[in-house]
């Protein structure tokens, strides 16, 4: 029996999807700071409400503008976790974090997968997969608590069970096999998009360019049209089915079906809320966070690809592709281009998506030929090579640098937070912070069960539209008897000169203190 050759495609994907977790798990337990307000105010804050720490909740959930099904999830999750003796703060965060970045296997998945269905390559399969597994931008934001990396995974599920079971291309016989849909995968791929919904409701825009992109598709590959729509409308009605399902769910502690999602629509689109709070953005707005999230280089090397797409056609007799690179990538650029319809702008709103153009890209500049030379290939290649590993380096220090600096400050919050608990159990003191609410992580990591107020000459954030964000953390106000302190210093200055307003005397006690910060208790 004749041996396979090495490797298969199996172990080259198998290599990848290790390296991908091991490189995910290393992040997972560095990246403990947020690199997004909404880390806190729409993941921690909740959770630490459903745990009993937080005393108030940013205005979004007071006014029921967000789904609770989400965080009740999560929240159950650490519940088990706490069980295995993981109490504190920091292990549940890294716990999220690690559960984010396991998820986010599936976007390096679908990445492989789609480019070996469309092409039958293990190398163009492989690289696809492995760029999409070792970018330091890509690995950092699937680990990130926000609600683009979990539409990344849900929506890299949901491409995977509509298209990564078509069939692919014979070496020998360059034409493409008949496309045979399994209709119970496309019905299971609108359960995973209708939940997702729940995630973030703009995500409904990608059941539009799912069905559009699956109508198209099918009916280029010569699908019978009655067999198209039967597939369009099995995923429709999945996706409806999900939506109603947990819309009944989660009106068991509401007044009413899809209440937030209403409140969301009233607040967004008839009182134009987000444009009151942000003002209205650019068109070009999301180009620019791209830019500053994911860098130019990469926004070069995708130029790169889409040019090599036009410039490489595939000849006349081999015109027909099981899986358009051009379609796939429609699936990124329809809600780019309804969200930038939009005034409110935010670069969170396309990253979920992002994803979907590497394997795109592969599968447009597959087996070009016919309008260059083939001179002109090793040229490109050799530019392509260049931009990647610029691209990686600049990735690689930005993400390096992220990690360490952010991650300080919580990891000082957490600390004091565990030395608080210690000091004091069940009480009603006031914490005061000397600190912006907004680069605090609240009251999750603090794990304080009694009010939190800032102290600050310069009220000027407080008094601002985004101070409203976080109302668990006030003003301080009144004459209070015993209160706790947590000061930062720097080099340079003494313990003694921390603040004026908290200068060390026979009242004052430290309780714990790091190189940047002291946690005092002071007596009035």
């Amino acid at each position: 029996m004749a041996r396979k050759p090495f490797p298969t495609s199996n172990q080259v994907l198998a290599c990848i999807l290790i390296l991908a977790a091991a490189l995910r798990s290393l992040a997972a337990y560095f990246s403990i700071g947020f690199d997004h307000p909404n880390e806190v105010y729409r993941l921690l804050e909740p959770l630490a409400h459903l745990q009993g720490y937080s005393t108030l909740l940013p205005w979004e959930w007071n006014d029921h503008l967000l789904s609770w099904l989400p965080i009740r999830l999560q929240n159950e999750l650490l519940h088990w976790v706490s069980t295995l003796g993981w109490t504190d703060s920091i292990s549940q965060v890294r716990t999220l974090h690690f559960l984010y970045g396991i998820l986010s296997l599936l976007q390096v998945y679908c990445g492989w997968r789609l480019v070996w269905v469309g092409t039958g390559s293990i190398k163009l399969a492989g690289s696809a997969a492995l760029f999409l597994a070792i970018w330091p931008d890509l690995i950092y934001h699937s680990v990130r608590l926000m609600d683009y990396s979990l539409e990344g995974s849900f929506l890299a599920a949901t491409v995977l069970l509509i298209f990564g079971n078509w069939g692919g291309v014979s070496k020998s016989k360059p034409e493409l096999k008949k496309i045979n849909i399994n209709s119970a995968l496309v019905f299971l791929a609108g359960i995973f998009l209708g939940t997702l919904f729940f995630i973030r409701y703009q995500t409904g825009i990608h059941l539009i360019s799912l069905l559009l992109v699956l109508l198209l598709i099918q009916l280029r590959n010569e699908v019978p049209l009655k067999k198209a729509l039967w597939n369009a409308g099995l995923l429709s009605t999945a996706y409806g089915v999900t939506v109603l399902f947990l819309a009944l769910l989660e009106a068991g502690t509401l007044s009413g079906i899809l209440v937030p999602f209403r409140n969301y629509l009233h607040f967004n689109w008839t009182l134009g809320g987000a444009e009151k709070f942000y003002g209205p953005q650019p068109w070009h707005r999301y180009l620019s966070e791209i830019a500053k999230y994911y860098g130019y280089i990469p926004l070069l090397i995708g130029l790169g690809f889409i040019l090599s797409a036009l410039s490489f056609r595939r000849p006349r007799q081999n015109q027909a592709e099981l899986i358009p690179g051009a379609f796939l990538a429609a699936l990124v650029f329809i809600p780019w281009l309804a969200h930038s319809l939009i005034p409110h702008k935010e670069g969170r709103f396309i990253f979920g998506s992002l994803f979907l153009l590497v394997p795109a890209a592969f599968l447009s500049v597959e087996n070009r030929s016919g309008k260059y030379t083939k001179a002109f290939v090793p040229w490109a290649q050799g530019l392509l090579v260049v931009g990647l590993v610029i691209g990686f380096s600049i990735s690689l220090s930005r993400t390096v640098k992220k990690i360490t600096v952010r991650a300080g400050k919580v990891l000082a919050f957490a600390r004091a937070g565990s030395a608080l608990q210690k000091e004091v159990r069940n009480s009603n003191r006031s914490l005061q912070i000397h600190d912006d609410p907004i680069h605090s992580p609240g009251a999750f990591f603090l794990r304080w069960r009694g009010p939190i107020c800032y102290v600050s000459s310069n009220t000027d954030y407080l008094k601002s539209p985004l101070g409203s964000l976080h109302p668990s953390i006030t003003q301080c106000s009144g004459k209070l008897d015993q209160s706790y302190h947590l000061v930062p210093h720097f080099s340079g200055r003494s313990d003694l000169e921390l603040d004026e307003n908290s200068q060390m005397n026979s009242n004052n006690r430290v309780i714990w203190k790091n190189p940047t910060w002291t946690l005092l208790y002071k007596s009035l």
